[in-house]
């Protein structure tokens, strides 16, 4: 992957997780969630921007959870924005298709 890592593959902590259906509270770097790094993140503002027209209160330092009606928003969303940000789109949106055939959402957990 380009834009996403996997936890064996994590330097260091400053990263978001994207953990599988609803975060339960206490849980984290799951081997079956994937990473962002939040200089990644930072360097394709795009996508932040995108993100954030479809779930305006996402925290960077909290817990987001996506649901499948907000990643078709997204989808939609993200067609308008430069080629960078539709590829982290679509690298994330495999992950994410799978996550959805057996869970309802998604969290993002903040760095």
């Amino acid at each position: 992957m380009k834009y996403f890592v996997l936890n064996s593959e994590r330097r260091g902590t400053i990263y978001y997780e994207f953990c599988k259906g609803r975060w339960d509270g206490e849980t984290f770097w799951n081997d079956d969630s994937i990473y962002l790094h939040d200089d990644v993140l930072h360097e394709n503002h795009d996508f932040l921007s995108a993100l954030m027209k479809v779930k305006p209160y996402f925290d960077s330092f909290g817990v987001t959870e996506i649901s499948r009606d907000d990643w078709e928003r997204l989808r939609s969303e993200v067609q308008s924005y430069p080629d960078g940000c539709r590829e982290m789109f679509r690298e994330l949106d495999t992950w994410v298709m799978d996550v959805f055939s057996s869970y309802d959402c998604f969290t993002v957990l903040g760095i």
